[in-house]
């Protein structure tokens, strides 16, 4: 299955942002989709970079007005994926890359046809659980919230149509693997 669009997706904390940092410098005609979203910008953040920023209310009324192929309320942020920057990306012809939560990779596998869906995996719960508190980014009640969420989105992995395992210290490895099956797919 030939594909130039590309989702990776995994539980939160799992590394996605690091694979994808590394993955854009070994792909530099990657194109990154840029969700829209409710979260408060974090710091290094621009609008744009990773996201673009809007109100709770302008993206309500942006649903109303179905600008959205899909979208989700993501632990009480609402996160979407706008037509226009679909189309956007699909008309520069290059290989598109989405940073999307498992609800979104499932409404877009439903949605664009030969969308390819890699799933960033931990090595282990324990492993995972020291990421997402280690990262700090969240108050306790959210990561304990992210850890649960996790279990499930890892009880049924078949789902995706590869899953790659971010091993501790060795991210070098894991992006490589994720660059050979995007070639792979790219160049079938």
């Amino acid at each position: 299955m030939r594909s130039n669009f590309f989702v990776i997706t995994g539980p939160s904390g799992v590394g996605k942002d690091s694979v994808i940092t590394s993955l854009k410098k070994k792909m530099p005609q990657l194109v990154s989709v840029i969700t829209t979203t409710t979260r408060e910008m974090r710091d290094g953040e621009t609008q744009g970079n990773p996201y673009k920023f809007i109100s709770r209310e302008e993206f309500e009324s942006k649903i109303k007005k179905n600008d959205f192929l899909e979208w989700a309320n993501v632990y009480g942020n609402l996160y979407g994926s706008e037509f226009t920057e679909i189309e956007r990306v699909k008309a520069l012809e290059m290989p598109a890359l989405f940073k999307i939560d498992i609800q979104g990779a499932r409404a877009l596998k439903k949605n664009i046809d030969g969308i390819f869906v890699i799933f960033i995996a931990p090595q282990d719960q324990e492993t995972l659980a020291r990421w997402v508190y280690g990262r700090g980014k969240d108050p306790l009640i959210d990561m304990a919230r992210r850890i649960e969420t996790a279990k499930h989105e890892l009880a049924d992995i078949s789902e995706w149509d590869a899953v790659v395992v971010n091993e501790e210290n060795k991210l070098e490895q894991t992006v490589e693997k994720v660059y050979e099956v995007m070639k792979s797919i790219i160049n079938q």
